[in-house]
C-alpha cells in the first residue's frame, strides 16, 4: 500500500482446476505449474523493486553500455532486470552453490546475458549440463593472482614435524572445513602427526569444535579470526 505499481510483471495465475478458470485467455505455462524458481524471482524483485529502480536510472544516468553481475543469485537477478528496464547489456559470473543450488529461473538470469564466466569447470560444466543452449555463450576465466603479493618459497620444502596444514575461509557448511578435521583425525589415527590451524568466522565455528572434540583432536585443531589480506602469504609460508 503507498507504493504504487511495482516494476515487476507478475505471472498469469495458473488453474489446477478447470471448472474454476475463468476464461479461456489465461495463459499457462508449458509446465503446467510455476516453478519455485521463476515465484522466488518474482518475490524478490517486488520485495526490492527500489533497488532495480535505483540500479536502472544510475546505469541510464551514467551512459552505461553494460553491467556484469559477480554471482547468479540476488546480484545476477537485480543487475539481470536492471539490464533489460535500461535497454543495456549485462553478464553474470558463476562459481558454485549459485549455480549447483539455483534461487531463480534460469531462463531470466541467463536468458538474454552476453556471456557467462565460470570460474571452475564444475560450474561450467554443471550449467551447459542443465541448460545445452547456453554452451556458446559460457567462458572459462579461472581467478588470477598477482604474484607478485604471492612470492613462491625460496628455500627447499621441508615438511615440519607434526604437519601443519592451513585452512582459510568462511565458516559455512559449503566450504567443507569439517572434512578437514576428519582428515586430520584420520592422519592422526594412521600414525601420521599432523595439526591444522582455520582462519576464518562464520556460524559454523561451534560446530566444527564439536567435531574437533568428538573426532579427539581438539588439541589438534586451533581456529583464529578473521586476518588481514597481508598475513595471509606469511601464514602459508609456515604451512606445509
Amino acid at each position: 500500500p503507498g507504493l504504487g505499481a511495482l516494476p515487476v510483471d507478475i505471472p498469469e495465475p495458473v488453474y489446477l482446476n478447470s471448472e474454476t478458470k475463468p476464461a479461456a485467455s489465461v495463459r499457462v505455462p508449458r509446465a503446467g505449474v510455476i516453478s519455485a524458481g521463476r515465484l522466488r524471482r518474482h518475490a524478490v524483485l517486488a520485495r526490492r523493486a527500489r533497488e532495480v529502480d535505483a540500479l536502472t536510472a544510475y546505469l541510464t544516468d551514467n551512459g552505461a553500455s553494460h553491467i556484469h553481475a559477480a554471482f547468479a543469485d540476488v546480484p545476477g537477478l537485480l543487475s539481470a532486470k536492471a539490464a533489460r528496464s535500461a535497454g543495456i547489456g549485462y553478464s553474470i559470473s558463476i562459481h558454485a552453490h549459485d549455480v549447483l543450488v539455483p534461487k531463480f529461473d534460469d531462463g531470466f538470469l541467463f536468458g538474454d546475458a552476453e556471456f557467462i564466466a565460470a570460474c571452475n569447470t564444475f560450474a561450467r560444466d554443471a550449467l551447459v549440463q542443465r541448460r545445452p543452449e547456453l554452451q556458446s555463450r559460457v567462458r572459462l576465466i579461472p581467478h588470477g593472482i598477482i604474484l607478485a603479493d604471492w612470492p613462491l618459497r625460496k628455500s627447499t620444502f621441508r615438511a615440519h614435524d607434526p604437519l601443519r596444514f592451513l585452512s582459510l575461509g568462511r565458516l559455512v557448511p559449503k566450504k567443507g572445513m569439517d572434512t578437514g578435521i576428519r582428515l586430520i583425525a584420520h592422519l592422526n589415527r594412521c600414525g601420521i602427526d599432523c595439526t591444522l590451524e582455520i582462519v576464518g568466522e562464520g556460524p559454523e565455528s561451534e560446530r566444527l569444535a564439536g567435531i574437533a572434540g568428538d573426532e579427539g583432536v581438539g588439541d589438534k585443531v586451533c581456529r583464529h579470526e578473521v586476518v588481514s589480506r597481508d598475513r595471509i602469504p606469511a601464514l602459508m609460508a609456515e604451512a606445509d
